[in-house]
């Protein structure tokens, strides 16, 4: 993978997140919540909509890809797919649904098993995490400082 196709993915991922800011607000005013395994494990319309909506983005976008995601099965994910996403709608649904500002988006995209390009999108405080393969992490497009060892 070159990393000039590296940028673009990267430049569309970001255009998404940016996107889907402006659904958020709307589905937390008409959240509706259900348990799945266990009375502790919850789901959210809010968690469902994003994963849609980011599923219908791959198939506009990168229709080869293939998404693991936490609210969907994930029977068709074997080690031969060379585009794979994985994602957790909403990580900390239960501070959510709570009103809480503890949950954020998370994607990583890894290219013939080696990750490439990871995110996470702090929403209630408007920060975007990302980090890309060669070129570092960085928080709403400030890149980060290497951690001393």
């Amino acid at each position: 993978m070159t990393d000039k196709t590296l940028q673009q993915i990267d430049k569309l991922i970001c255009s998404w997140l940016k996107q889907i800011d402006n659904v958020i607000p709307q589905l937390i005013t008409e959240m509706t919540t259900e348990t799945k395994r266990h009375r502790f494990d919850l789901v959210t319309n809010v968690d469902k909509q994003i994963q849609q909506q980011f599923q219908q983005f791959l198939a506009t976008h990168f229709p080869e890809h293939q998404l693991l995601a936490e609210e969907k099965s994930n029977e068709m994910i074997t080690n031969e797919i060379n585009h794979l996403w994985i994602m957790d709608p909403i990580d900390g649904t239960a501070n959510l649904v709570k009103q809480q500002e503890d949950y954020c988006i998370i994607l990583a995209y890894f290219y013939e098993g080696k990750p490439m390009l990871s995110y996470v999108y702090d929403y209630p405080h408007k920060k975007l995490y990302k980090a890309i393969r060669g070129e570092g992490a960085f928080c709403n497009g400030i890149k980060m400082e290497e951690p001393h060892r």
